[in-house]
C-alpha cells in the first residue's frame, strides 16, 4: 500500500525515527479505515504526525540529547489530491512555497532561491521531478552536507493514476537523461522562462 512519501534533514538518526512516526501515522489510520484517508482526513494524520514527534523529542532531551530534524511528507488522497506538509523539529509548518517544499540546509539558498530565479510559479507546467533532481544534485556540488543523487530509487514519486494512488522510483530512463551531462539550466526549464 502506497500511503506517503517522506523526506527529511537533519541528524540522520533522528530523521529515521521520525520517518517510522510518519510512517506509523498512516499506517493506523489505514488499517482502522481500511482505504487511505480522504479530504480533511489526511490533516488529521498530520496532526497525528504532529503529536507523535515531539513526544519522541521530549524522550530524547530528557536523555540530554538535543534532536534537529526536518521533514517533508507528501502524500495523495483516497480522492486524487495532492498534499505536502513540512515539519521543523517536530512541528507541522503550514507554509510551502507555491506547491513545492523544501527543507535542510539547501532550503533558502538553494532550493527557494533557485527556483525563484528559474521563475517558478504555481502556474509552472515543468516537470517538477526532474527541476527537483537537479535542484538538489546543484546545491550538493557547492554545499558537503547535501547529498547529491546517485540512484533512480534516490527520487520517489507519489500519484494518482488510473484511479489509485502509486508510488515508485523516477523511470530509469527519465533519470538517465537528467543524469548526462548538464549543459545549463534551461534544459530544465521550458523555453521561454
Amino acid at each position: 500500500m502506497d500511503l506517503a512519501v517522506v523526506g527529511g534533514a537533519g541528524d540522520g538518526a533522528v530523521v529515521k525515527q521520525s520517518f517510522r512516526d510518519a510512517e506509523a501515522a498512516f499506517k493506523e489510520f489505514h488499517y482502522a479505515a481500511g482505504r487511505h484517508p480522504k479530504g480533511g482526513e489526511v490533516h488529521k494524520v498530520a496532526e497525528d504526525i504532529q503529536r507523535r514527534l515531539p513526544a519522541r523529542y521530549r524522550e530524547l532531551r530528557s536523555l540530554g540529547y538535543e534532536p534537529e530534524a526536518s521533514l517533508i511528507v507528501a502524500a495523495v488522497d483516497g480522492d486524487g489530491n495532492p498534499y505536502i506538509f513540512r515539519y521543523s523539529d517536530g512541528i507541522l509548518d503550514g507554509r510551502t512555497e507555491d506547491g513545492c517544499a523544501a527543507v535542510g540546509i539547501g532550503r533558502d539558498t538553494g532550493g527557494v532561491l533557485l527556483l525563484s530565479l528559474l521563475g517558478y510559479g504555481p502556474e509552472a507546467t515543468w516537470d517538477m521531478g526532474l527541476l527537483a533532481l537537479f535542484l538538489i544534485d546543484a546545491i550538493a556540488a557547492v554545499n558537503p552536507y547535501v547529498s547529491p543523487l546517485a540512484a533512480e530509487a534516490d527520487g520517489l514519486y507519489i500519484r494518482w493514476q488510473d484511479g489509485e494512488v502509486v508510488m515508485g522510483p523516477l523511470e530509469p530512463e527519465a533519470f538517465q537523461e537528467y543524469s548526462a551531462p548538464r549543459r545549463g539550466y534551461s534544459r530544465y526549464a521550458p523555453s521561454g522562462s
